[in-house]
């Protein structure tokens, strides 16, 4: 029935799926986009569910983001011509070119981590929002962050470090430019 579903070898659910989303904003922070901090009681969870849906590859305590749905979602919007997709149109998409039968909360984990590959904020009604993969609505729509250049980031972290007592080690992104 559903020809691209993926082959979970972990029974999907809720609090697995948050877990993967950890996973994901650990990986978003480092420039490779992986995580090699994988604790061996996950690994079962990122082998089972996360690989098989192809958000990456896992080996012993790293797991390497992929591209596939980046480049699936980035496909879909030039074809469409559509620069601001809203979480109802990239949920269509998931089962694009054929259907994958992915639970709601799959799909908006994908949504949700290309949100994170892609520096796209959510916004719900104009206005920028913070949510988990679990808060999605349909009528939310992602659009692109403006970063500022890697020279202007350094000098307000260096500042910001100074003055807030943090280090400044954070990832130009989406996420840490929106703080």
């Amino acid at each position: 029935q559903y020809p691209l579903h993926p082959h979970f070898t972990v029974a999907v659910k809720k609090p697995l799926l948050k877990r993967i989303a950890e996973y994901v904003v650990d990986a978003m922070n480092d420039p490779r986009h992986r995580t090699e901090q994988v604790d061996r009681s996950h690994r079962e969870i990122m082998l089972g569910i996360a690989q098989p849906l192809e958000l990456g590859t896992a080996n012993e305590n790293v797991f390497h983001f992929k591209r596939d749905w980046l480049d699936h979602f980035n496909r879909c919007m030039a074809q469409q011509g559509v620069r601001q997709p809203t979480v109802s149109d990239l949920r269509d998409w998931c089962d694009r070119p054929q259907a994958r039968g992915l639970s709601r909360d799959v799909a908006d984990l994908v949504i949700w981590t290309f949100a994170q590959q892609s520096d796209r904020r959510f916004y719900n009604h104009n206005a920028p929002v913070t949510v988990s993969f679990d808060q999605l609505d349909g009528a939310m729509d992602l659009r692109e962050q403006a970063l500022p250049d890697e020279v202007l980031w350094s000098a307000a972290q260096e500042r910001a470090g100074h003055a807030f007592g943090y280090s400044p080690d954070r990832q130009r992104n989406s996420a840490t430019v929106g703080k």
